[in-house]
């Protein structure tokens, strides 16, 4: 069971996520968050659902912000480009998932603040 958790105080935002995978005897360790701190923008990615779908997701993201020039302002904005990649993932991954009886599954909060939002946002 995976439990991500974020919660708005009056100094910023927490975030809280579980770290602990277990597939029946395997136990293993891995971040189910994600964080950025570039050019003033701070921003983290808390996920659950499918790993191969996030980790997917994540490395076509980065990438993608990797090259944008100019770069991202509003968190809304990074919110928007993770959806677009997650359709991209849905369109290549998605028949053969369905084909092998797993359901596509990724479940997202994201954080942050970039540098025109006026106070922290999830």
């Amino acid at each position: 069971m995976t439990f991500c958790i974020g919660i708005k105080v009056r100094q910023g935002l927490l975030a809280l996520a579980d770290t602990k995978i277990v597939k029946g005897e395997e136990h293993l360790r891995r971040g189910k968050i994600s964080s950025a701190n570039i050019n003033g923008n701070q921003w983290w990615l808390m996920t659950s659902g499918l790993r191969s779908v996030r980790d997917k997701v994540v490395t076509y993201l980065d990438l993608e912000l990797a090259e944008r020039e100019p770069p991202l302002e509003y968190l809304f904005e990074l919110a928007n480009h993770f959806g677009t990649q997650l359709r991209r993932v849905r369109e290549e991954d998605g028949p053969s998932l369905a084909a092998s009886n797993l359901a596509f599954n990724l479940h997202a909060i994201i954080g942050g603040q970039l540098v025109k939002d006026p106070h922290p946002r999830m």
